[in-house]
């Protein structure tokens, strides 16, 4: 019988090019049309943009990516393993794009959600 993952166990951090195998592997678990890999390091690139990593007990979670450009902080992707999902990753990662968007002085946030992707609203 596993054992029940909870907040504490959960740790967030900023991610790299060299975590992009356990994104893109997040990213094709999630998504009907995922990102491709190439399009996820590039984007990692990107001066505006910033990925962090959820790690449950060690084990790649999620990501979540945001843009922050003219005093806005838009949430481009953000995914959870099916398997890692209501310990409350999806939310950490959240947190995590929103006090950087403290720190960038942005006064509004932005996230576009597909209307069948209801997890995501109740965030």
């Amino acid at each position: 019988m596993g054992t029940k993952s909870s907040k504490k166990d959960i740790v967030i951090r900023a991610a790299s090019v060299s975590d992009i195998d356990s994104i893109y592997r997040i990213e094709c678990a999630s998504f009907s049309m995922p990102w491709l890999k190439e399009t996820l390091v590039h984007d990692m690139t990107l001066p505006y943009s910033r990925y962090w990593m959820a790690e449950i007990r060690g084990i790649p979670a999620g990501y979540a990516c945001f843009w922050f450009v003219e005093g806005e902080a838009q949430l481009v992707n953000l995914a959870v393993a099916p398997g890692m999902r209501r310990p409350g990753a999806g939310a950490e990662l959240i947190r995590a794009g929103l006090r950087e968007a403290g720190d960038f002085q942005c006064r509004t946030v932005i996230l576009d959600v597909r209307v069948r992707i209801l997890p995501a609203t109740e965030l």
